[in-house]
């Protein structure tokens, strides 16, 4: 809808404050990027690039020019004559990358861009796209299932489900604030905890889980509700003997020592998995099957009404 190939059945695209809508694809300055860059096989780097310049019949002392100043940008200087089946898959994205650019568009579309590049060059990539990104001050619109890329590289994410918006807002928002269950499970690790309020006494309320109680804040609570308590695995302690108000007895199950960090996994007494991640190397990890007690501090506890038992 953006690129105005589909309009919307409803609302409006608005872009630098004028309705894009009823648009049709050539009347707008936006450009794309592909997950499978989408080069032209017959033509060289130089030709690739300078195509969207040579279709508006730019004179050739210019195309030149802007396609020089185009590979300085992503660092592909001396390629000029390469063909696209002697590039690496770096390569040929960055190529794809400078052809959107060269027309200075309004707007750039990246349709999952680094989906096909391997892990080292996908993390290599997200820095030169920040890099572009910030250098030329033109808005991104990128789409990506990889979570962790989400979080690396927006401003902004939306995050959607069955073509509805969960929840819009800074990658801190959307990972230590989820507003549904939905987006706690989908960006990042999440330990769930389905609870119903159990008592309320003075500021503090007791939460029902099948595997024990649960102690939180909320004001706006009441007794009965239902209630879901999103805890990310770095948030969780665990304690070698019962701890006030928490009542979560685990049996350690499994450590995954993944080099900065262990990730120890605990399964409570209804068979739910629990994961804690610890950072510090000298912290005591549990092992395998040894009884302990899980617990969290209250405000590390994101809640979320309409979940429970």
């Amino acid at each position: 809808m953006i690129a105005g190939f589909e309009k919307p059945t409803s609302g409006s695209i608005i872009l630098n404050g004028k309705h894009i809508e009823n648009k049709e694809p050539y009347e707008l300055n936006i450009n794309t990027v592909f997950q499978n860059y989408a080069l032209f096989p017959h033509m060289n780097v130089y030709n690739n690039i300078a195509y969207g310049l040579k279709i508006k019949k730019i004179n050739k002392q210019k195309i030149k020019a802007r396609v020089e100043n185009m590979l300085k940008l992503v660092q592909l200087e001396g390629y000029e004559k390469r063909m696209p089946g002697n590039l690496s898959g770096g390569q040929k994205q960055r190529v794809a990358i400078a052809r959107a650019l060269i027309n200075s568009p309004d707007l750039l579309l990246l349709d999952e861009p680094l989906g096909a590049l391997d892990f080292k060059l996908r993390k290599q990539m997200q820095i030169e796209l920040k890099r572009l990104q910030k250098k030329l001050g033109i808005t991104f619109v990128y789409v990506t299932h990889d979570q962790e890329e989400a979080l690396n590289m927006s401003d902004s994410i939306v995050v959607m489900k069955d073509g509805k918006i969960e929840q819009l807002g800074t990658p801190r928002d959307i990972y230590e604030r989820p507003r549904t269950k939905f987006v706690a499970g989908f960006i990042g690790d999440s330990n769930i905890f389905d609870c119903n309020v159990q008592s309320i006494e003075k500021d503090k309320i007791y939460l029902n889980n099948i595997n024990g109680t649960i102690i939180t804040k909320d004001s706006l609570l009441k007794k009965g509700d239902h209630v879901s308590v999103i805890v990310r695995p770095e948030n969780i302690k665990y304690s070698f003997s019962p701890v006030d108000f928490f009542d979560l007895k685990a049996i350690v199950v499994e450590n995954i020592y993944l080099g900065s960090n262990t990730k120890t996994i605990l399964k409570l007494k209804d068979g739910t998995n629990v994961s804690v991640m610890s950072y510090t190397k000298n912290l005591e990890i549990p092992e395998v099957g040894t009884e302990t007690w899980i617990f969290w501090d209250i405000s590390d506890g994101v809640l979320i009404k309409g979940g429970g038992l």
